[in-house]
């Protein structure tokens, strides 16, 4: 009973928190020119006193032609000594004026691993706009079609919270583990993997653990992923497994195969107990086989997914929505990198991002332009249908910022 209540007060919590942020949202893209400046010049203000900020003029910028003029167009080379200094000697006012709360990481396609410093505004920011917009946004979408919110309950999070520490201290991994950390206190009433899984201390096969526990839990309301494409093999991967799975269901166990570390094997066991009717439950649905969609039948109060689904993973969406059926609705989530959050969603099953203005200032190169272009236009001259490429001013250092990859304007 703790847990339903609880369940309930969690999401009430974060639909009303992700209502207010949406607002926020609204309210800054109308005026976003205008905050999407002034983002910058808070940014050059903040850090002018920095060894960057000196180099490169950032007191003597007026102007965004100004800025442009004074500071180059850049990649993460010119900046990785000194996030080395940063990150393993504790370095302070190389790049950044703002406290440095996390190290992101990015493999990169070639090279030293990129690790980006990042800022707690920055992580407040995936925190508003990627993970409580996601439940204001199921909650609209689902009393819009249905007049009524969502069901309460639990879901599926496949994300994996694993930090290491750096030697000042300070926690470093992907920075969707930030996001999901700072909900911690909510998230044994909200998912239904245990901390041992959401946050873990060994090596351990996450599919196994991921689906055992969200097969338990009938009344399943919402999966959540970082892309479409995990919850695709995520769902392959318990039709493999399904008797191994009723199995450990039924008795109350890990199967002996299955990799775990010793203390969280231990730790996992202690908490199991034996559900044979739900067991049964799901061996009799096997049996009537896999026909789509199938994942209604398992959870019959199933109601929404998150996942990034567009584009290049177009596919994936596609065979979920086969998987799910069509009483379950989509949301998009968000479009970013381990910099900086770029834009999200501001409606489930709406597949173009908004920009968020005051997230980092941006500058955008057409794509039919001369290599080597470094010639920029703002948010205010782009123009629809056409692809650019993106550079990005951040909060953590970065100015300029030439990330790989093409953005296509959907509107204005």
């Amino acid at each position: 009973m703790l847990k339903k209540v609880m369940n309930r007060l969690v999401l009430r919590i974060l639909i009303t928190k992700g209502n207010r942020n949406l607002k926020t949202l609204e309210k800054n893209v109308k005026n976003g020119k205008q905050l999407n400046r002034d983002t910058l010049f808070r940014i050059l203000q903040d850090n002018k006193d920095t060894v960057y900020g000196k180099k490169h003029h950032f007191a003597d910028v007026k102007t965004v032609e100004d800025y442009k003029k004074l500071v180059p167009v850049s990649s993460f080379e010119d900046y990785a000594d000194d996030i080395e200094k940063m990150r393993d000697e504790g370095a302070e006012g190389l790049l950044t004026s703002y406290p440095i709360v996390f190290y992101a990481m990015s493999s990169g396609s070639c090279g030293r691993p990129k690790d980006f410093p990042v800022s707690q505004e920055e992580i407040d920011c995936y925190a508003n706009y990627a993970a409580t917009r996601l439940f204001s946004c199921a909650e609209t979408y689902h009393r819009k079609k249905y007049g009524k919110g969502f069901p309460r309950g639990r879901g599926l999070n496949t994300m994996v919270v694993k930090s290491t520490l750096t030697e000042q201290g300070v926690r470093k991994g992907w920075i969707s583990c930030a996001a999901v950390e700072s909900q911690k206190a909510f998230l044994k009433y909200l998912l239904t993997s245990p901390e041992e899984v959401l946050f873990p201390t060994e090596d351990c096969d996450m599919k196994y653990l991921q689906i055992r526990y969200a097969l338990e839990e009938r009344d399943l309301v919402f999966m959540v992923a970082n892309f479409m494409v995990y919850l695709v093999e995520l769902m392959n991967y318990a039709k493999g497994n399904w008797e191994m799975l009723c199995k450990d269901i039924e008795k109350g166990t890990i199967d002996p195969s299955v990799q775990l570390g010793e203390k969280t094997r231990k730790a996992l066991e202690a908490k199991l107990r034996p559900n044979p009717k739900r067991a049964d439950e799901l061996r009799k649905l096997a049996a009537e086989g896999f026909a789509n969609p199938w994942l209604p039948k398992i959870w019959p109060r199933l109601s929404w997914i998150g996942a990034v689904g567009s584009n290049n993973f177009s596919p994936y969406t596609t065979k979920m929505r086969a998987l799910a059926g069509d009483k379950v609705f989509i949301d998009f989530m968000q479009y970013g990198a381990s910099e900086s959050l770029i834009g999200c969603t501001r409606q489930s099953e709406e597949q173009a991002f908004v920009l968020i203005p005051d997230s980092c200032y941006y500058e955008f190169i057409p794509v039919e332009a001369e290599d080597g272009c470094e010639e920029t236009l703002d948010i205010t001259q782009l123009e629809v249908g056409k692809e650019y490429e993106l550079l990005r001013t951040n909060k953590g250092g970065m100015c300029r910022y030439r990330v790989t990859g093409v953005v296509r304007v959907m509107g204005s």
